[in-house]
């Protein structure tokens, strides 16, 4: 389910709402995997997206470099919680 979403053209909303559109039908899931499918950015750059996510209660960390979304994340996208 690559989006394709490359470069700063895009909003921050846009890069959020992606990153958890995968998180809620891809997981566990690694910083890696989120760059391979999702957004073409620095590992560095999307750890802070990911971080800020689990501040706001959207994904949970696993372990260093694992997170998932949370039955929060999966209600608001209809995912099985």
């Amino acid at each position: 389910m690559k989006l394709g979403l490359k470069g700063s053209g895009i909003s921050w909303f846009e890069k959020y709402f992606a990153i958890l559109l995968f998180a809620v039908h891809a997981e566990p899931f690694k910083v890696l995997d989120v760059r391979e499918a999702v957004l073409d950015e620095k590992q560095a750059v999307i750890r802070g997206y990911l971080y800020h996510l689990v501040r706001l209660g959207y994904l949970e960390k696993i372990n260093t470099t694992t997170f998932r979304a949370t039955d929060y994340a999966k209600q608001l996208f209809g995912a099985t919680a």
